[in-house]
């Protein structure tokens, strides 16, 4: 399997630029921009604020006070936390996504959960994510002075040593999995449910916030402005497939990073 990283980054690649060059053909033709779709406000459903603040509980609250108590570095990650990692995202969208359409209050085109306009959305993604990636390395590099090596994130402290299996399990974990879910919580449920409640600047900061702690005290920063941009796109387009696409190249580009770093070293 000594060609894995290769190959893993070379999908990766194909993925980014299939994006970027559906940008590039749709400006050329003008399609660019996309009209908004109108959605409807969705109505507040109490099992849908129970699912939120569970999720707060279990994923935001211990990393927040482990980074408030605790100054050791990030472990580093396994090839079995890997697959429980995956495994949990996946039992998560398979149970939260029939919760949101449990009433019929709010369809799930409501939240943003369709494929109507797909390419647009796929686009508006490519555009967020442009915006985000100078917006994270000017951070990276602010707070360079307190980050190192034992710093790094423990997924890409396992790529440096890892076999093919490993590398596979990671990009999977990265550039599916982990967008699939926490868009589906932060923004779709978290940042969907703040919109008919208060402001829309509260309702993209709020989730924006715990996104970010959720990821740690060395990471938290640096993920902020992702956080922030990922929000206002949601907030315009209503889309869950923007989002994911904003959160999946932003993983798959610092993923193929470390794989070049771990191949050319």
């Amino acid at each position: 399997m000594a060609d894995v990283p290769a190959l893993v980054i070379t999908l990766l690649l194909v993925g980014l630029l299939l994006v970027l060059g559906e940008m590039a053909r749709a400006t050329v033709v003008g399609e660019l921009i996309a009209q908004r779709r109108s959605r409807k406000p969705l109505v507040v459903e109490w099992h849908v604020v129970a699912a939120a603040i569970f999720f707060l509980l279990v994923f935001v609250v211990p990393a927040v006070i482990e980074a408030l108590h605790r100054n050791r570095p990030p472990g580093t990650a396994s090839e079995d936390s890997i697959v429980f990692s995956i495994i949990a995202n996946f039992v998560i969208l398979a149970a939260v996504i029939p919760l949101l359409a449990m009433t019929g209050k709010n369809r799930l085109a409501d939240y943003g959960i369709d494929s109507q306009g797909w390419r647009a959305e796929v686009r508006y993604g490519g555009l967020g994510y442009l915006v985000t990636i100078p917006l994270v390395l000017a951070a990276i590099v602010a707070m360079s002075s307190l980050r190192g090596p034992q710093t790094v994130h423990p997924y890409l402290k396992l790529l440096e040593a890892g076999n093919g299996s490993a590398i596979i399990g990671v990009a999977f974990a990265a550039v599916v999995a982990a967008p699939l879910t926490e868009e589906l919580i932060f923004r779709v449920v978290f940042q969907g449910l703040l919109e008919s409640l208060v402001p829309p600047s509260a309702a993209i900061l709020v989730p924006a916030v715990a996104f970010a702690a959720m990821h740690g005290k060395y990471d938290a920063l640096p993920l902020f402005p992702l956080a922030i941009v990922l929000g206002i796109v949601y907030h315009v387009r209503r889309s869950y497939v923007a989002v994911v696409t904003i959160h999946a190249m932003f993983n798959a580009t610092f993923l193929t990073l470390a794989l070049c770093a771990r191949e050319f070293s």
